[in-house]
């Protein structure tokens, strides 16, 4: 079979509007739990199995499912989302699949779902805005008939939503997928690409974020392995291809400056150095974070907080969110760790703590009535709760008025950036005098809708930010960075 070369310039329509291949399909479900990132990485295993180079992506604020994908391709993971930066979507799926031979977009939730009624953040949407044709996964279970019935509403919903073809998933023996697929035949004008029986399922455990991370996954290669080989066995591996193939070009406009800025990376000279804490307990970073912290100048060194000793020598500190309630008892039990970042912030070092690392920074760790002690810088507790305590997509305004304390952390005044939150603790016992700079416009935040701890050079916060929504977010850290530097 012959691919698509994706780095071919097809052609220029007039000065300002280029298109280029990009051969890319987008996996999809009928409602959530329907086996999408069980598919769809075992799709992209066998994919890369074949010797093809396959760029991924993940609908919506993710860190889990991308970290899967990102397993299956042996490349980053990146993450697609209309609601926080609507205008880079198509630059960053232009610009980061441009060296492979097709991409994979698995999206989130149902296909029509969405924070609006209108659907204009649901994963149809996405398709229709890249131009991607959607393969849908249906769960079957304990049903037949009725399967052909869901297909032709998810086709003839949004009929410019484009479903090339259909994957049946938890189908129960061949008696039950004859059932199916004859209803199909003579209801539907849709393809079934797979069907994927129930005893083919690779059990990913569930916890209370979401499924298991990788991190905690010992044998992992060997799972992955499995999906590999239940996607070439039940799934149409060629016709994908084909399809994806087919795609349409990507059209994307020179004068756009948004476009250029992604396009075309100046890269500062590094300058600086921040460690970042990556173990089982801080693993949840977007590529593009880190990638722009890179751009602005930085250094990236990792460490671990569970199992190193001593921060290694660095201008700041990134500690992001994961589980760190799940290690807690590791993380209490490394006193040396704990009192090297506490003595560092104590000297104004910059360190961003984000959601998992602020709950690190607070004095404790409570869950199910056990206390863990951790760091201490942020006088608090970390209190977990068997519900949500905060979800979704936030808006946030920084007022500069909020603090008269001196920091590093230059974020201008009137700031308002999109992000989102996805907590199950709440900081209780916060001092009173813990001085707070953002304002929640939407979300819960840390307290009374207000969020974002500023002390000394901490910035710490439950809200997790992009770098393509919130540019604010890397060349302020850097900048601080190379303040307090320069300052020593």
């Amino acid at each position: 079979m012959v691919y698509s070369k994706n780095n071919e310039l097809n052609s220029a329509l007039d000065n300002n509007l280029v298109r280029q291949y990009r051969p890319r399909i987008l996996f999809s479900a009928i409602n959530g739990g329907s086996g999408k990132t069980f598919i769809t990485s075992g799709v992209i295993a066998a994919l890369s199995a074949r010797g093809l180079k396959v760029q991924t992506f993940k609908k919506g604020p993710d860190y889990i499912d991308s970290k899967w994908h990102a397993l299956a391709s042996g490349r980053k993971c990146y993450n697609l989302d209309l609601y926080l930066f609507k205008d880079h979507v198509i630059s960053s799926l232009f610009e980061k699949s441009a060296d492979a031979d097709l991409s994979i977009i698995e999206g989130n939730h149902g296909l029509y779902d969405s924070i609006d009624s209108e659907g204009l953040g649901s994963t149809a949407f996405l398709a229709r805005h890249t131009q991607t044709p959607v393969i849908l996964i249906v769960n079957c279970h304990k049903m037949s008939r009725s399967v052909a019935a869901m297909i032709n509403g998810f086709v003839n919903f949004e009929k410019d939503t484009k479903i090339a073809g259909v994957i049946l998933n938890q189908v129960s023996g061949k008696r039950h997928e004859d059932k199916i697929l004859e209803a199909i035949e003579i209801n539907c004008s849709v393809e079934v690409l797979g069907v994927v029986y129930k005893t083919n399922s690779v059990n990913l455990e569930q916890r209370h974020m979401g499924i298991i991370t990788t991190e905690d996954k010992p044998e992992v290669k060997d799972v992955m392995k499995k999906l590999q080989n239940i996607a070439e066995e039940s799934i149409q591996i060629d016709k994908l291809i084909e399809i994806a193939n087919q795609t349409q070009p990507l059209i994307y406009h020179r004068q756009n400056k948004i476009m250029e800025s992604v396009n075309v990376i100046v890269r500062k000279e590094k300058s600086i150095t921040i460690a970042v804490a990556r173990d089982a307990a801080f693993n949840f970073y977007y590529p593009d974070n880190l990638e722009a912290l890179e751009n602005e100048g930085a250094n990236l060194i990792y460490f671990s907080p569970i199992s190193d000793a001593t921060i290694p020598k660095a201008d700041g500190i990134y500690i992001g969110g994961g589980y760190p309630e799940i290690y807690a008892l590791e993380l209490s039990r490394n006193l040396n760790m704990k009192k090297s970042i506490f003595n560092l912030c104590e000297n104004n070092l910059p360190i961003f703590a984000e959601c998992g690392g602020m709950m690190y920074m607070s004095e404790k760790i409570i869950w199910n009535d056990i206390e863990h002690e951790m760091v201490g810088t942020i006088k608090g507790n970390s209190v977990m709760h068997k519900k949500p305590q905060g979800k979704g997509y936030v808006e946030l305004i920084r007022e500069n008025n909020a603090i008269d304390k001196p920091t590093l952390w230059e974020i201008p005044d009137g700031t308002i950036s999109r992000a989102h939150e996805f907590h199950y603790s709440v900081l209780e016992n916060l001092a009173e005098n813990t001085d707070l700079i953002f304002t929640m416009k939407r979300g819960a935040g840390i307290i009374n809708h207000h969020d974002g701890i500023i002390y000394k050079n901490l910035l710490a916060t439950y809200t997790h930010f992009h770098s393509l929504a919130s540019p604010w977010w890397a060349p302020a850290f850097v900048n601080a960075c190379q303040k307090n530097k320069d300052n020593r």
